[in-house]
C-alpha cells in the first residue's frame, strides 16, 4: 500500500484528544492506587519524573514527525536512521504492547459493567467492548478521530471536576472536616514514608500509564496539516501532564491517606466517597469505563499503524 492512500482526515482537535486517549486509561484511575501504596505522597515526584521523560521523548519525536509526517512514524524513522533490524524490533515490540494492553482494558470494562449488571458475565462484556472498539477503528479515520475526541473529553471533564471538588474539600468547603491543609498529606509517615527509592520502583507502572502519548507521531501521516498540528500537540504535552496528572494527584494525596490506597477500587472514587460524595464516586466508575474504551480505541489505532508500517517494509504480512 502506498503512503498516498492514507487519508489525511484527522483535524487538529482530533489529534490533541487522540494523544490523551491513550494516556488516560483505566490503568491511570486504578493503577494510581498502587503507586500511592508503594511511594506514599512522594508519588507526585514519580509522576513528575515520568512526565519529564515523556516530554523529552515527545520533543524528539515532533522534530521527526514534522520533517517527515508518515503513518507509522517511529518505525520508519528507526529504519532510516538506525537500521532495518532495529525498526523491526521497535515495530513488533510496540505492536505487542498494545495487543497485550487492549484486552486488559476490555477486561477492566467488563468488570465495571458486571458490577452494574451482574446478570451478564465479565467475559461477554469484554467481548462486546472489544467488538465496539474494532468497529470504531474500521470507520474512516475522521470518524475514528471524532469518537476518540468525545471519549477523551469525558475523562478530561471528570478529572477537572475531581480537582475542583478535592480542592473544596481541602479548604473545608465540602464535608464537616474543616480545613485540611497538609494534615493528610504529611500525616502518615511524612512525604516519603517508604523512602525515596520507592519512586524509582514505581516508574514501571507510571511509564505504562503515560504510554499513548507517542500516538501523536503515528497519526502524523493522517493529519490535515501536520506541520501545524503536531508542534501544537507536543507543546501541549507539558500542560497536559500538569493538568491531568500532577494537579489531580497532588489534590488526591491531600484528601486521601496514602495507606488507604490500593488496587481494590479507584482511589479517586474512594477519596470523594469518604467525604460523603458517594454519587460522585459512582460517576467515576462510569468514567473508568469510558477511559478503558478510549484507551483501547487509540491503542488499537496505534497498533494497526505500526503493523501497517512494518508491512510496507516487508517486515510483516
Amino acid at each position: 500500500m502506498n503512503e498516498s492512500k492514507m487519508n489525511r482526515g484527522l483535524k487538529n482537535r482530533h489529534l490533541q484528544l487522540i494523544s490523551l486517549g491513550g494516556v488516560i486509561g483505566s490503568g491511570y484511575f486504578l493503577g494510581t492506587g498502587y503507586v500511592l501504596e508503594k511511594a506514599g505522597p512522594a508519588a507526585i515526584l514519580a509522576y513528575l519524573l515520568g512526565g519529564i521523560i515523556v516530554l523529552c521523548v515527545m520533543l524528539c519525536l515532533a522534530e521527526l514527525a514534522v520533517e517527515k509526517p508518515v503513518s507509522g512514524s517511529f518505525v520508519t524513522y528507526a529504519r532510516e536512521h538506525i537500521s532495518p533490524t532495529w525498526a523491526c524490533g521497535v515495530g513488533w515490540a510496540y505492536w505487542t504492547t498494545w495487543v497485550a494492553y487492549v484486552p486488559s482494558e476490555m477486561i477492566a470494562a467488563g468488570i465495571i459493567m458486571n458490577n452494574f449488571i451482574p446478570e451478564v458475565s465479565q467475559l461477554w462484556w469484554a467481548v462486546f467492548f472489544g467488538l465496539l472498539v474494532t468497529i470504531l477503528n474500521l470507520f474512516h479515520v475522521d470518524k475514528f478521530g471524532e469518537s476518540e475526541f468525545w471519549l477523551s473529553l469525558i475523562k478530561i471533564v471528570a478529572l477537572a471536576a475531581f480537582s475542583i471538588v478535592a480542592g473544596l474539600i481541602c479548604l473545608g468547603l465540602i464535608g464537616d472536616q474543616g480545613y485540611i491543609g497538609t494534615k493528610v498529606l504529611l500525616g502518615s509517615g511524612g512525604f516519603a514514608p517508604n523512602g525515596y527509592w520507592s519512586i524509582v520502583l514505581t516508574m514501571v507502572i507510571i511509564l505504562v500509564n503515560f504510554q499513548g502519548t507517542e500516538i501523536i507521531g503515528l497519526a502524523a501521516g493522517e493529519c490535515e496539516k501536520p506541520e501545524k498540528s503536531i508542534p501544537i500537540a507536543v507543546r501541549n504535552v507539558t500542560w497536559r501532564i500538569i493538568a491531568l496528572y500532577i494537579i489531580p494527584i497532588s489534590l488526591l494525596i491531600s484528601i486521601l491517606p496514602w495507606d488507604k490506597a490500593g488496587l481494590d477500587e479507584s482511589v479517586f472514587a474512594a477519596a470523594v466517597t469518604q467525604y460523603g460524595l458517594s454519587g460522585f464516586g459512582a460517576f467515576f466508575a462510569f468514567v473508568i469505563l469510558t477511559a478503558a474504551i478510549s484507551c483501547s480505541n487509540s491503542g488499537l489505532y496505534g497498533a494497526a499503524r505500526a503493523l501497517h508500517a512494518l508491512a510496507r517494509m516487508d517486515m510483516a504480512p
